[in-house]
């Protein structure tokens, strides 16, 4: 973020990020991104988790 000099430039300075749309769907679109990335992982895990409570149950 860019320093102000007084609040009138400041709040200039976060209106022009909260008005860029394009700025809110890169940040979208690179959380998507992330998600998917985590997804698979996350699944794995949780089988892990039920193989392993299964288990423990059984014994």
């Amino acid at each position: 973020m860019l320093a102000s000099v007084s609040p009138e430039q400041m709040s200039m300075t976060m209106q022009q990020p909260m008005n860029d749309e394009s700025l809110w769907q890169m940040h979208a679109s690179a959380a998507t991104l992330t998600a998917a990335l985590q997804l698979a992982g996350f699944e794995v895990a949780h089988d892990l988790r039920r193989i392993l409570l299964r288990i423990s149950e059984e014994g």
